[in-house]
């Protein structure tokens, strides 16, 4: 029984496997690999954009941060994107939004497919698998299976380079700046 028990812990108890290793990235893995540091790249950055978006919802709604966190924080990213989207067309023509002159209602459009875009470039890598391809150096095979009722099963390869997980991570970067930018003057009655 003891012998299970201890096997339980060191396989199934993350907070037993937690404190058993204290050692930095560099000391357990060496240099970060480029496929994989791209990838974290992706995850982070959409982080921070899903988090602008809360940020934008909260200051459009001029509540308090706490109430805003509390909207938002148990949204999915398309709710927000809605919302986002929603609560523009309320206030478009009360307030003032950083939008190109004379386009406006264009750039609102293309601003939140935008949004729409980055969710979905990042949910096709992040639900996806990855092979390394050594003969090939720097290319990678990406892989990603799908069982819809219409379709059944759907497996689709590409290869790619990781320059192209870069690009992705650099469209939401420039989409987080584009939303930060929408509201420099923000607040200012027209």
């Amino acid at each position: 029984m003891k012998e299970f028990e201890d096997y339980k812990k060191e396989i199934f108890d993350f907070e037993y496997f937690n404190s058993k290793a204290k050692e930095g990235f560099d000391e357990r893995l060496g240099e970060p690999e480029e496929l994989e540091a791209a990838i974290g790249l992706i995850s982070v950055s959409f982080s921070d954009l899903e988090d602008e978006i809360s940020k934008a919802i909260t200051r459009m709604l001029n509540i308090s941060k706490e109430l805003g966190d509390i909207i938002t924080c148990e949204l999915s990213y398309k709710i927000k994107v809605h919302i986002f989207s929603s609560l523009i067309q309320h206030l478009k023509e009360s307030y003032h939004f950083n939008a190109v002159p004379g386009h406006e209602d264009e750039y609102y459009k293309e601003l939140v497919k935008a949004l729409f875009k980055c969710e979905e470039l990042r949910n096709r890598i992040m639900h996806s698998s990855y092979i390394k391809d050594f003969q090939n150096g720097k290319r990678h095979i990406r892989r990603k299976k799908t069982a819809k009722a219409k379709r059944g099963l759907i497996e689709t390869t590409e290869m790619f380079q990781t320059y192209h997980l870069l690009n992705i991570y650099d469209y939401i970067v420039s989409m987080k700046m584009e939303i930060d930018e929408f509201f420099i003057n923000f607040g200012e009655k027209k």
